[in-house]
Order: structure tokens, then C-alpha cells, then sequence
């Protein structure tokens, strides 16, 4: 795809569509550290998304990172604690926090997220106080989630689903990775909300849960996702045919999953 940028120089704002690396070099270069700034939201998107870093996405993390060591970016160094910058850091003390904000959804106003973000200035600090509070109730209450989770769930089945209105909706991509990770096997989990499911499900490298699922997805008011990774809502009534779906797989071999 190609890169979308929107400036504001002198007070109005100016979109460029930049099609090469090359060109992209040149804007760089040509305009002002306040327009250099944008590449950490670049490399912060790309890592975040989880995209395979090849090609030009391979460009721009690297031409983002080099930035990042020439520039002192305050909303991701204050993120990382002035830590070195690398994409270890990035994945696991930056973009944790920033999802944090809507994932715990009503915590934070996500206006003052932004303008934390493209505060690049030292007064941004007055909102990362209450960022890190709300990285540190998630990480608390996805711990509480997964054991809940943890306990709904039959080990012995091939496909593990679990639901409750305990779950928090924007929790449930987490809770069913930790899932996932412990037991090695597909893992949805979904919150009940006013009669409605929503929530995630993960896999393990090899199979392609969201294929299996699609067999199904005239069951789900909305589906999306890849081989690794779905997320989905339905109608509670409809929960029982998705039950009885994955019973099937259940009950015999999957050989997709592996």
C-alpha cells in the first residue's frame, strides 16, 4: 500500500501520497523535524499489526528506527522509560501500553491519547501517569481472565471455547493467546454482553482457524481475522450450533490444525 501521510505546515493541513522509498528519503530530508516525527507512528503501526516485515515494510521499520535514534521522540521515550531503542522494546514496552488504552474501553478518553501522541514535546508527560495505570489494570485483570479461562475450559478437546459475561471484550484476543500458548491448541474466547458474544480466538502456527470457522460465519453478525487469529460477534442464540460445529472436530482428528 502506499504511505498516507497528513501534515499540517503552516497552519494547514497537506497530504502527500509518497510512492517510492526514494521520494519518501526526500521528504524527509526536505521538511522539518515536526514532519520526521511521523515515521514513529509508522514503526509503531507496522509492529504493532504484526505484519511480516519484508519488502518496503522492511524499509520503513528501518528507516523508522534509524530515525528514532537521531530524534528524541517523547511520547515513546517516556513510553520505554529512555531505554535503547529497538524493536524488543517497541513491541513489548510501547505498543502494550498505547493498546492498553482501548482495550480497558471508558478508562481513558482516547482524545487525550492522541494528543499524547503527537505531543512531541516534554508537557506530554502529564498523561502518561495515567497510561501506565491503565497498562498496569490490564495486565491484573487479563491475568484474573486467563485463570477464569483457564478453568472453563476442556483440556481434552481440540477446539477450546469458553464464554462468560466476566470477560472483558477487549481482552479476549489476550486471554485466548495466554490460552493457546499454555495448552498449544486453538482457543476461542468470548464476553456476553445484552444477549450479543463478542471476542477473539487464536491458533498455533500451522493451522488455519479462521478457514474452519468460515464454514460457519453465516452464524456470526461479524468475522474477520487470518490462520492465527480471528474475531468474531454473534448472537448469543447461535452460540449452541457454533458449539455443536466444533464438537465435531472434536470428535475426530483435525488434521488442518497441525
Amino acid at each position: 500500500p502506499v504511505p498516507h501521510f497528513r501534515v499540517k505546515p503552516g497552519g494547514r493541513y497537506k497530504e502527500f501520497r509518497i510512492k517510492r522509498p526514494v521520494l519518501l528519503n526526500k521528504f524527509i530530508i526536505h521538511f522539518s523535524r515536526e514532519f520526521r516525527v511521523i515515521y514513529h507512528f509508522i514503526c509503531v503501526k507496522l509492529l504493532a499489526d504484526m505484519v511480516k516485515v519484508l519488502g518496503y515494510n522492511r524499509y520503513l521499520l528501518k528507516r523508522a528506527m534509524k530515525i528514532l535514534d537521531e530524534t528524541t521522540i517523547y511520547p515513546i521515550a517516556y513510553l520505554m522509560k529512555n531505554k535503547q531503542y529497538d524493536y524488543e522494546a517497541l513491541s513489548f514496552d510501547v505498543i502494550p501500553k498505547i493498546n492498553a488504552v482501548s482495550r480497558m474501553e471508558g478508562a481513558m478518553n482516547d482524545n487525550h491519547l492522541v494528543r499524547y501522541l503527537c505531543d512531541n514535546t516534554p508537557e506530554c508527560h502529564r498523561y502518561l501517569s495515567k497510561i501506565e495505570e491503565i497498562n498496569k489494570t490490564r495486565k491484573d485483570l487479563s491475568t484474573q481472565m486467563s485463570a477464569l479461562a483457564l478453568r472453563l475450559a476442556k483440556e481434552d478437546e481440540n477446539i477450546i471455547t469458553v464464554s462468560s459475561d466476566v470477560f472483558k471484550e477487549g481482552l479476549c484476543g489476550l486471554i485466548a493467546n495466554r490460552l493457546m500458548n499454555d495448552l498449544g491448541k486453538p482457543v476461542i474466547v468470548l464476553s456476553e454482553t445484552d444477549g450479543l458474544l463478542k471476542g477473539s480466538g487464536r491458533a498455533p502456527k500451522g493451522g488455519d482457524l479462521h478457514a474452519y470457522l468460515m464454514n460457519v460465519s453465516s452464524l456470526f453478525l461479524s468475522y474477520g481475522g487470518h490462520a492465527q487469529a480471528v474475531g468474531l460477534s454473534m448472537d448469543k442464540n447461535n452460540y449452541a450450533q457454533l458449539k455443536q460445529y466444533i464438537h465435531i472436530c472434536n470428535s475426530v482428528e483435525c488434521l488442518w490444525l497441525y
